[in-house]
């Protein structure tokens, strides 16, 4: 009986280490290691022609947070179809960018200084895409 208890105690400790190290990488792995990437931040994306508003849709971004990004899985959500030439949206839906109008990117409603692409976006943002006049436009 005594052989027992000398050969079953260092067993049991070794259990309770081991249950206690499963134990304390499970919590951490569920606190820690979380993938918050996977939760996102979600935009509106809006494509307005000088008639109407053609594309309006919230979009879920969880990686690449630009601007750019966001219009990309709009139109693709839409099967809509745009024009990307050398970072610069020129055409949406069919609708094409000329000298004199053409589309405009707004992020809550004023002209960034950098191209969508280029811009990183926050969760509530409001990026809209305008058919402009650029006259008119830049002479606000």
């Amino acid at each position: 009986m005594q052989r027992q208890n000398k050969i079953t105690r260092p067993i049991a400790l070794v259990v309770a280490i081991l249950w206690t190290f499963l134990l304390m990488t499970g919590c951490s792995s569920q606190s820690g290691g979380a993938d918050h990437s996977q939760v996102g931040i979600t935009v509106t994306v809006r494509l307005i022609s000088a008639e109407e508003t053609i594309l309006d849709q919230q979009v879920t971004l969880t990686d690449d947070l630009t601007a750019g990004r966001a219009v990309k899985d709009a139109c693709q959500s839409q099967n809509m179809a745009y024009t990307e030439q050398d970072g610069m949206y020129i055409s949406f839906q069919g609708i094409t960018s000329a000298d004199t109008d053409g589309w405009l990117f707004y992020l809550n409603d004023e002209l960034p200084d950098r191209g969508a692409n280029d811009v990183t976006v926050s969760d509530g943002d409001v990026i809209e895409f305008r058919y402009v006049n650029y006259d008119e436009a830049f002479a606000q």
